[in-house]
């Protein structure tokens, strides 16, 4: 195993706050006046990133759904990839340099 399982229990936790972060925008996004196909489809897909990072499906799958939803988000105005980076880096760093 390349790494252990704290490490990647602590990857799966910093995914999950990545799903909880994403679904939130999208649900207020939808309150306020983006009712469109792609984003209720966005959200269910969100939803099941989610439970993805609960079930603890592969790792490197769980990165291209964050990497999707992040490029959507980012696409529609919901946030930047600056404000992305600064609120992601927190989590991950430290799982970069890990003992």
């Amino acid at each position: 195993m390349l790494y252990d399982d704290k490490w990647q229990d602590a990857y799966y936790h910093a995914l999950h706050k990545c799903a909880e972060r994403y679904r939130d925008m999208i649900e207020e996004g939808i309150e306020i006046d983006d009712l469109s196909p792609e984003m209720i489809e966005l959200r269910n897909f969100t939803y099941e990133f989610m439970f993805g990072t609960r079930d603890k499906l592969p790792l490197l799958k769980l990165n291209r759904w964050l990497g999707y939803i992040q490029g959507v988000l980012i696409e529609r105005g919901y946030t930047s990839v600056t404000a992305e980076r600064d609120w992601t880096r927190p989590l991950f760093r430290p799982l970069d340099f890990a003992s």
